[in-house]
């Protein structure tokens, strides 16, 4: 916004997405202090039981340890495109990103939350040509083949998997490493126009 590439209204999406944030909180802490301090008879012999079932059960291990306050709130958010196409599962627009280990042309492993810097990202799961990246973007390139050594290569398969990525997908991250967008051909007008939205354009 300072540098003139976005409204000022991009402010509001901060009020929008850490609200949901501090709810999402709210949620989890209220449910783990009741599962530690029942207030009936009932909601202790649930949690008595949970606790003796949580030995060999891993859904009541779930309900004893959630672990949600750990993990990233995903946002509904007007600076995410929406998807038009069909995925099984991957990272949704308004998701944090997934970490995944990858190998650099080097031969050594690096994940990607160690690649990615604070900046808009496009990640792309290689095919024969890359896209066009728009100025502002970083590209960080991904092959899950082993074919070409100047990029990235998803040696174990763990970015294909955690991002139902086949060739010619991409996503596009925002600076904060949350989905903005994801396409499973990236073509530039669709790109430009999320990288506008992203930036609280339309």
């Amino acid at each position: 916004m300072l540098d003139g590439e976005a409204p000022v209204s991009l402010i509001d999406s901060y009020d929008i997405e850490r609200g949901q944030a501090a709810d999402d909180n709210i949620r989890h802490s209220t449910r783990s202090t009741d599962f530690i301090s029942p207030h009936s008879s009932a909601e202790a012999r649930l949690r008595d039981a949970t606790l003796v079932l949580a030995r060999h059960a891993e859904f009541a291990k779930r309900m004893v340890n959630s672990g949600r306050l750990s993990t990233a709130s995903a946002y509904a958010t007007p600076l995410s495109t929406p998807d038009t196409e069909s995925w099984n599962g991957g990272v949704p627009p308004g998701a944090a990103m997934q970490d995944a280990l990858l190998r650099q042309r080097c031969g050594e492993e690096a994940y990607l939350s160690d690649i990615v810097t604070p900046c808009f990202t496009l990640l792309h799961f290689c095919e024969a040509t890359l896209p066009n990246v728009p100025e502002g973007i970083e590209m960080v390139a991904i092959d899950g083949a082993g074919r070409d050594e100047a990029v990235l290569q998803d040696a174990e398969g763990q970015f294909a998997s955690r991002y139902d990525a086949r060739p010619g997908a991409s996503y596009l991250l925002r600076p904060d490493g949350y989905v903005a967008a994801r396409f499973r051909a990236t073509e530039q007008g669709r790109l430009d126009a999320a990288f506008r939205r992203a930036k609280g354009g339309r």
